[in-house]
Protein backbone atom coordinates (compact mmCIF):
# COMPACT_ATOMS: atom_id res chain seq x y z
CA UNK A 1 0.00 0.00 0.00
CA UNK A 2 1.13 3.30 -1.27
CA UNK A 3 -0.38 5.95 1.33
CA UNK A 4 -0.90 9.66 -0.35
CA UNK A 5 -2.51 12.86 1.15
CA UNK A 6 -4.21 14.63 -1.09
CA UNK A 7 -5.24 18.59 -0.47
CA UNK A 8 -7.81 20.28 -1.82
CA UNK A 9 -9.00 24.01 -1.75
CA UNK A 10 -11.79 26.07 -2.24
CA UNK A 11 -11.48 27.22 -6.11
CA UNK A 12 -13.29 29.96 -7.82
CA UNK A 13 -16.63 28.00 -7.99
CA UNK A 14 -16.90 27.80 -4.06
CA UNK A 15 -20.30 28.99 -2.59
CA UNK A 16 -20.13 30.12 0.81
CA UNK A 17 -22.17 27.47 3.42
CA UNK A 18 -20.44 24.54 2.83
CA UNK A 19 -19.93 21.16 0.34
CA UNK A 20 -24.24 20.79 0.37
CA UNK A 21 -25.18 24.04 -0.98
CA UNK A 22 -22.32 23.63 -4.32
CA UNK A 23 -23.71 22.65 -7.24
CA UNK A 24 -23.04 19.34 -8.58
CA UNK A 25 -23.06 17.91 -5.20
CA UNK A 26 -24.48 14.28 -5.23
CA UNK A 27 -22.48 14.01 -8.16
CA UNK A 28 -19.26 14.63 -6.20
CA UNK A 29 -20.54 12.47 -3.40
CA UNK A 30 -21.55 9.42 -5.63
CA UNK A 31 -18.06 9.49 -7.42
CA UNK A 32 -15.63 9.84 -4.42
CA UNK A 33 -18.11 7.20 -2.64
CA UNK A 34 -16.96 5.20 -5.84
CA UNK A 35 -13.69 5.59 -5.20
CA UNK A 36 -13.84 4.86 -1.57
CA UNK A 37 -15.85 1.55 -2.69
CA UNK A 38 -12.79 0.83 -5.29
CA UNK A 39 -10.21 0.97 -2.62
CA UNK A 40 -8.67 4.28 -3.66
CA UNK A 41 -9.74 6.22 -1.03
CA UNK A 42 -9.26 5.56 2.68
CA UNK A 43 -10.20 8.36 4.45
CA UNK A 44 -11.76 12.08 3.08
CA UNK A 45 -13.10 14.81 5.12
CA UNK A 46 -12.97 18.62 4.88
CA UNK A 47 -10.55 20.70 7.50
CA UNK A 48 -11.09 23.52 9.92
CA UNK A 49 -9.69 25.88 7.71
CA UNK A 50 -11.41 24.80 4.62
CA UNK A 51 -9.83 22.89 2.75
CA UNK A 52 -9.76 19.42 2.19
CA UNK A 53 -7.92 16.09 2.68
CA UNK A 54 -7.89 12.85 1.13
CA UNK A 55 -5.77 9.66 2.10
CA UNK A 56 -6.05 7.67 -1.04
CA UNK A 57 -3.64 4.24 -2.05
CA UNK A 58 -2.11 4.62 -5.15
CA UNK A 59 1.18 3.59 -7.27
CA UNK A 60 2.28 7.26 -7.72
CA UNK A 61 1.23 10.99 -7.80
CA UNK A 62 0.21 10.41 -11.30
CA UNK A 63 -2.15 8.15 -10.50
CA UNK A 64 -4.13 10.13 -7.82
CA UNK A 65 -4.33 12.44 -10.32
CA UNK A 66 -5.71 10.45 -13.02
CA UNK A 67 -8.17 9.12 -10.46
CA UNK A 68 -9.18 12.09 -9.53
CA UNK A 69 -9.73 14.07 -12.63
CA UNK A 70 -13.64 12.93 -13.47
CA UNK A 71 -14.58 14.57 -10.15
CA UNK A 72 -17.42 17.50 -10.89
CA UNK A 73 -15.76 19.23 -8.53
CA UNK A 74 -12.47 19.17 -9.94
CA UNK A 75 -13.48 20.14 -13.94
CA UNK A 76 -15.69 23.06 -12.42
CA UNK A 77 -13.15 24.51 -9.89
CA UNK A 78 -15.09 24.18 -6.60
CA UNK A 79 -12.19 21.89 -5.47
CA UNK A 80 -9.51 21.89 -6.87
CA UNK A 81 -6.47 19.41 -6.17
CA UNK A 82 -3.52 21.93 -4.77
CA UNK A 83 -1.24 19.27 -3.43
CA UNK A 84 -0.51 15.29 -3.31
CA UNK A 85 2.13 14.33 -1.01
CA UNK A 86 3.47 10.87 0.13
CA UNK A 87 2.59 9.35 3.28
CA UNK A 88 4.19 6.81 5.33
CA UNK A 89 2.75 5.30 8.45
CA UNK A 90 4.83 4.93 11.35
CA UNK A 91 2.65 4.55 14.35
CA UNK A 92 -0.80 2.54 14.10
CA UNK A 93 -2.70 1.52 10.87
CA UNK A 94 -5.49 1.67 8.57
Amino acid sequence: MALFAVFREQGADWRPGGGEVQDGFEEHEQFIDGLVQAGFVKLAGPLEDGRAMLIVDATDAAQVHENLAADPWLRSDILPVTGVIGWTIRLGEL
